[in-house]
């Protein structure tokens, strides 16, 4: 599921740059490093700045269970989406490790620009079942970027944004083989 998680998140990104916003994704292994505070920058190469984009986003997985980061530097926002519900605990998780990530970023980049970081949620709609949570995440994901509302998410959604995840993920992986071919 990572691949397709992560694949998807792909094409709403590229989908959002081709309108010009400035938004970057962080794989999932990335993103769940960085959620449950095991990342470290020490050997990566700064490819990024991160104050220059307008939104990161990712997701996390922890025991096969999916949940949603979407990060507005400039405001200092952390927006955390867990289709199940969101723990205190879990929120103060989350902004201890992304300042942990942020203070190895400071040390290791010379980044200088501090924020008091705020995980924030969302009212949105609830996973019913043990198995939805990847799709209820890009459901969130999508709808989050697009400024449309998180709840009020059906079972007849979550079987159509299957089937579209699906179609447009075909035709993403046609269109980037049909322009790597003309290179």
């Amino acid at each position: 599921m990572n691949g397709v998680v992560d694949a998807y998140l792909a094409y709403l990104v590229q989908a959002d740059i081709e309108k010009r916003n400035k938004i970057i994704m962080y794989p999932s292994l990335t993103m769940t490093a960085i959620e449950d505070g095991s990342f470290t920058i020490k050997g990566y190469k700064k490819k990024l700045k991160l104050f220059e984009c307008s939104t990161v986003i990712g997701a996390v997985v922890r025991h096969g269970h999916w949940t949603l980061l979407i990060v507005e530097p400039e405001s200092g926002i952390i927006l955390f989406y867990n289709p199940l519900m969101e723990r205190r605990s879990q929120i103060l998780a989350v902004k201890r490790n992304w300042c942990s990530y942020m203070s190895q970023r400071m040390l290791a980049y010379n980044e200088v620009i501090q924020k008091q970081w705020q995980v924030e949620t969302k009212m949105h709609s609830k996973q019913t079942d043990g198995y939805n949570c990847g799709v209820h995440c890009l459901l969130f994901a999508e709808r989050d970027i697009s400024g449309q509302s998180v709840i009020n998410i059906t079972n007849a959604d979550l079987t159509a944004m299957r089937q579209k995840i699906a179609t447009n993920l075909m035709m993403f992986e046609s269109n980037q083989t049909f322009f790597i071919s003309k290179l």
